[in-house]
């Protein structure tokens, strides 16, 4: 399936979208905190809602019970692409 844009930053994208986690591009204590949040490389997640001022993000994890809040700098470092452009295994 195409797309026109697969590849978005998570702090790009809107509330109620479902996507795929492609890669972190955030290093040192920044990186190991999104994984040890469980925002690994290849996880569905979708954003539920930002906060009043738009920050911290609120993502569910893998349409599941499991919920992390994120600041909007620590999503830029989040590449995924929308659950739509994401080919069917």
């Amino acid at each position: 399936m195409s797309c026109a844009e697969p590849d978005q930053t998570l702090d790009q994208i809107r509330p109620g979208q479902s996507c795929r986690i492609l890669r972190l591009t955030a290093s040192g204590s920044i990186r190991q905190r999104l994984l040890d949040m469980g925002l690994l490389p290849g996880r569905r997640i979708q954003l539920v809602r930002l906060a009043p001022l738009g920050d911290p993000l609120e993502v569910r994890l893998d349409a599941g019970d499991s919920f992390v809040a994120i600041r909007r700098q620590e999503a830029f470092h989040i590449t995924v692409t929308l659950e739509a452009c994401t080919p069917s295994p």
